[in-house]
């Protein structure tokens, strides 16, 4: 019977995943909603869901293939919450679910039409005809008259700005990033038009608006702790922001000055006192904050010459050198910022601000997969607890979404996204790196499986 019923499976669903199942025996299941276990337990998983949950001393279930889980412990699927992986999804993906990243959010592309190749991202995630996390994206970056990343969507009013909204919204894109250029105009005229089609706007807050501002306009998330929050908690505000106008207008080299001379002045006038106001108003408005922490110290590792990428091939290296090589004085101020960085971390930590972990992965020294780790035990050396790391980078992710109907737990008719880790989670956050398998919608990868998606990922490209 069983046998029958998984041929029939695989008939009916030649492109998805193979509905064998699944029951993963005797394990230590971690809830990371309240950081509790339960041990000794029981998980059937059939196609790409959970089918049952139970005590092993309840009985035996029927399965096709049974795992041991005796001294293991499983957990959902992580989430890296701000990647630029598109372009490289062929090199990505696999580090990324060698590493336990069954989750992604994707905040732009390069690519020559981004809207196309992420759509045909996920159309080929569901077909099964490509491996690799759940994938939300925006498309392009929208952004003022002059862009600063090659690919963005150039507005220079609200009526530009509204289109573009319409567009990405129509063309089935999951949210709108906003960048820094965006005129104040433009950026409103976004909030508006994307809480009228229930669309998230989210990304960076524009130098022409508040971090205030920006949380009472309904921006959904925040990212990286940088140059808005440390504008807003600067002794020096009108200077910054006179800095910023000239910014806008400028091109090419000019341009990179002034940015220079904006981040040297944001460090140099932070002002400690002013954080707390700020992030209060965060927190009054349940705006979410990815302080991709793992960025400012990839910077300054960087310069100091750190290549530690032994997972990724030569040719991404390779790209990384030159950037590094075109933009190094602009990396070195970024990785300066380490103690105002942490003065706004703690605060966002005892303010209870919504978190999410996130790297932006696809800039120099971030490689995709164990930058998140990096980015969860920066998190923890910040003030998290063990437990509140684990709910960041599992259970805000599905809060964030509003899929938690399906997702960030294990329970019948929850996605069957797992990680079975060898160590526990909630007394050490570097357990998290001690992976025995990955359960990607449905599809167990054991070790030898995960070593070959690494692989796989540093093989020379033709």
């Amino acid at each position: 019977m069983i046998l029958l019923r998984v041929v029939l499976a695989a008939l009916l669903l030649p492109n998805a995943v193979f509905a064998e199942r699944l029951l993963i025996e005797g394990v230590t299941l971690v809830d990371a909603r309240n950081g509790t276990s339960r041990a000794n337990m029981d998980v059937v998983i059939e196609g790409d869901r959970i089918q049952t949950v139970q005590p092993h001393s309840a009985g035996k279930l029927e399965a096709d293939r049974t795992v041991s889980g005796q001294g293991r412990y499983l957990i959902p699927g992580l989430w890296d919450m701000h990647v630029h992986a598109a372009t490289n999804a062929s090199r990505y993906f696999p580090l990324l679910v060698a590493n336990g990243v069954t989750g992604v959010r994707n905040m732009h592309t390069t690519a020559k039409d981004p809207v196309a190749l992420c759509l045909r991202i996920k159309k080929d995630l569901a077909d099964g005809r490509l491996m690799g996390p759940r994938f939300y994206a925006n498309g392009p970056i929208v952004d003022g008259p002059k862009p600063l990343n090659p690919g963005s969507i150039a507005v220079a009013n609200a009526g530009e700005a509204t289109a573009a909204v319409r567009k990405l919204h129509d063309a089935g894109m999951d949210f709108i990033k906003v960048y820094d250029l965006l005129p104040r105009d433009a950026y409103f005229a976004i909030a508006l038009e994307s809480k009228r089609l229930g669309m998230p706007f989210e990304g960076h807050v524009p130098f022409g608006v508040t971090v205030e501002e920006a949380a009472r306009a309904g921006q959904k998330s925040i990212e990286h702790i940088d140059a808005a929050m440390l504008e807003n908690c600067s002794k020096d505000p009108q200077k910054l922001r006179a800095l910023a106008a000239k910014f806008v207008d400028e091109d090419g080299a000019d341009r990179m000055r002034t940015r220079m001379e904006y981040i040297q002045l944001a460090i140099a006038s932070f002002d400690a006192a002013r954080v707390r106001p700020m992030v209060q108003e965060l927190k009054r408005h349940g705006t979410f904050v990815c302080p991709t922490i793992v960025l400012v110290k990839s910077y300054a590792e960087v310069i100091a010459g750190r290549e530690d990428w032994s997972a990724l091939g030569s040719v991404t290296v390779k790209d990384w050198t030159d950037e590094i090589e075109e933009g190094g004085p602009f990396l070195d101020a970024v990785g300066r910022a380490h103690t105002s960085v942490g003065v706004l971390m703690r605060e966002l930590i005892a303010q209870h601000v919504p978190l999410l972990a996130g790297t932006d992965i696809g800039n120099p020294g971030l490689v995709p997969g164990l930058s998140l780790h990096e980015e969860l035990e920066l998190l923890a050396k910040a003030g998290l607890s063990n437990p509140d790391v684990l709910r960041i980078a599992t259970v805000a992710p599905a809060q964030f979404f509003g899929i938690e109907s399906h997702a960030g737990a294990i329970e019948p008719g929850k996605d069957a996204d797992l990680v079975l880790l060898m160590a526990d989670p909630l007394q050490d956050v570097k357990s998290l790196r001690k992976i025995d398998a990955v359960v990607l919608r449905g599809r167990y990868l054991n070790r030898a499986d995960l070593d070959g998606l690494v692989a796989k990922a540093k093989a020379p490209r033709n």
